[in-house]
Formats: C-alpha cells, sequence, structure tokens
C-alpha cells in the first residue's frame, strides 16, 4: 500500500510466502523516513521492504523502503490501516490485535471501535456458498480454516509454488501445511492441477478446458452439486398489435 493508500481494512486473510517473507511490516513514519519490524525488533532506514508481509506508505515501486523527492512517503497508511484476523507466515498465528484495529480518527475518517469477538463470517458479500463451489471447503482461505489441502513444492522445478500432492512436484519436496492449514484451493485451482493435470507454475502448452469435466466431475473436493435448474420455456402464442 504505497503512499495515499489510506483508510484500508484488512481482515481475515492467509499472508506471505513461506520462505520469503521474513519481517512483519516496513512503514513509514514520516514524509522522509520509515522503519522495518521485525519479530526481534525494529530497523530504521532503507531496506528489503518486499519481503515484509506488508509495505505501508513508501513511494517507490522496487522493493527498496524510500521516500523519493516527489511524491513523499505517507505515514498515514500505517496509522489509519485496520487489521484483524490475519494470519501470517511470519508470526505463524492469526493476529488479534487491538492496536492494529483500532486506528485513530483522522480528519475524513472515523475512528474503528475494537471488534468484540474474534468470530469472522464465511464472506462479507455472499450469503452462503454457491451452487458452483461444489463440496469443496467454503471459505476457502481464512485463519478459521483448519486442515487446508494447499501445499508447497520446497525444491525441484517448481520450488516455491502452491500444490495440493507431491506428484505435482516434479520429482521436488513438498510440504503440506505451509501456510498452517489454513489455505484450501479453490474450485478453478482445484480444476487446474487436480483435472486438467496442470504443472503449479502455468508453463508449458496451452490446456484443453472442459466446464463439465472440471465442475461437474472429479477433483479433491468430491462428488458434484445437483444441476441447475432448466430456464424458462420461451413464450408461445404471442400476437404483435400495431399502435
Amino acid at each position: 500500500m504505497n503512499a495515499g493508500v489510506r483508510a484500508i481494512n484488512v481482515i481475515g486473510n492467509v499472508l506471505g510466502q513461506p520462505g520469503y517473507h521474513t519481517q512483519y511490516q516496513s512503514y513509514a513514519t514520516s514524509p522522509a523516513a520509515g522503519v522495518h519490524q521485525l519479530l526481534v525488533g525494529i530497523l530504521a532506514g532503507p531496506g528489503n521492504v518486499n519481503q515484509s508481509i506488508y509495505e505501508l506508505g513508501w513511494t517507490d515501486t522496487g522493493g527498496l523502503g524510500v521516500c523519493n523527492p516527489n511524491p513523499i512517503c505517507d505515514p498515514l497508511v500505517f496509522s489509519t490501516l485496520m487489521r484483524w484476523g490475519n494470519f501470517d507466515v511470519v508470526n505463524n498465528a492469526a493476529r488479534f490485535d487491538a492496536i492494529e484495529s483500532s486506528p485513530a480518527a483522522v480528519p475524513f475518517v472515523n475512528a474503528n471501535p475494537i471488534p468484540s469477538n474474534h468470530t469472522l463470517p464465511n464472506s462479507f458479500y455472499l450469503a452462503g456458498q454457491p451452487s458452483w463451489w461444489r463440496s469443496m471447503p467454503f471459505p476457502a482461505v481464512g485463519p478459521d480454516v483448519a486442515s487446508g489441502n494447499t501445499g508447497m513444492c520446497t525444491s525441484g522445478t517448481f520450488s516455491g509454488i502452491e500444490a495440493t500432492s507431491p506428484t505435482q512436484c516434479a520429482g521436488g519436496t513438498f510440504t503440506a501445511l505451509a501456510w498452517g492449514g489454513h489455505a484450501n484451493v479453490n474450485p478453478a485451482q482445484d480444476c487446474y492441477l487436480n483435472v486438467m493435470n496442470g504443472p503449479p507454475d502455468g508453463s508449458g502448452s496451452v490446456l484443453s478446458f472442459d466446464a463439465n469435466s472440471c465442475y461437474n466431475g472429479a477433483g479433491v473436493g468430491g462428488a458434484p452439486p445437483p444441476p441447475p435448474p432448466l430456464p424458462p420455456a420461451p413464450p408461445t402464442n404471442l400476437v404483435a398489435v400495431p399502435d
């Protein structure tokens, strides 16, 4: 979130790449400076901010943590950010931090009260699991999701790439709970990896896609849902009367 990106909410996510992200956050503290927060302390000055779970308020896009003269760094990105119930691979836990959840009021942005509990809804925009989701876990990803099937190839051709089984790692090693069991593949990823048998990194030639095979066939999600109802029949015996 670069300079100018203010009053953002980050709730109920699973964040980071195991083995790559090594610091929790790096953020601007003034228009000209910032810090990098590790698990063991805070460092001042430029650094590899792109290895942070959160990059907040910087101006450069190269991941160095630079405050260019125009535009300048923005400490309000950090101070107006609301975070609650996010799992990250640096802390290896979901954070329910009252300070992070309750940024103070600033002009045009009201203060945020501390949430009353740790319960997260399955979705912030869907009333329930959609039919095309099949019987796969819903939601697929979240700090409250357990026994997720998303792992990661940890060596070989596809090292660092998501997968669901060792056979997809082309002889490399496989870690089953790379995200602590908090992540499942969604129906599209399940289709690609387990029905179309695509390589985890998307390389190779174009694959043939068949919706019936992917969304009405077998994958890691089990049996498909019943087919949707037929559309209404077209009207008959219509008469046009000129006026």
